[in-house]
């Protein structure tokens, strides 16, 4: 039995969610570049607000999850600092260990 491997280009629903993906990741990049120039840590909260809670990302990168979080606190929002790890927690178990030690932050 042959296997076809052929990738699929065009409009097929995994070609459509790498491209949302890669979508997300250069908006938080610029928006990561543009806070380091202009230090406006609202516009980044804004950005990872708009990929992780408006649009509901399917990105899987623990880095970005937890900077979502330092942003929160770093900007006196500890309330949705705890949302949001505690929204983690719900979504991804599997990663508990890692959540628990940034509750430490709190």
């Amino acid at each position: 039995m042959m296997v076809d491997c052929t990738l699929y280009i065009g409009d097929n629903p995994l070609s459509n969610e790498v491209n949302k993906q890669n979508a997300e990741f250069a908006q938080l990049t610029t928006a990561e570049a543009t806070y380091r120039s202009d230090g406006d840590i609202e516009k980044l909260i804004a950005a990872y607000e708009d990929v992780f809670i408006t649009n509901k990302s399917t990105i899987v990168t623990q880095s970005r999850w937890f900077n979502f979080v330092d942003l929160y606190l770093k900007s006196g929002q500890n309330d949705k600092a705890w949302a949001w790890l505690n929204q983690l927690a719900v979504q991804h178990p599997d990663y508990m260990s890692k959540l628990r030690i940034n509750d430490i932050k709190f």
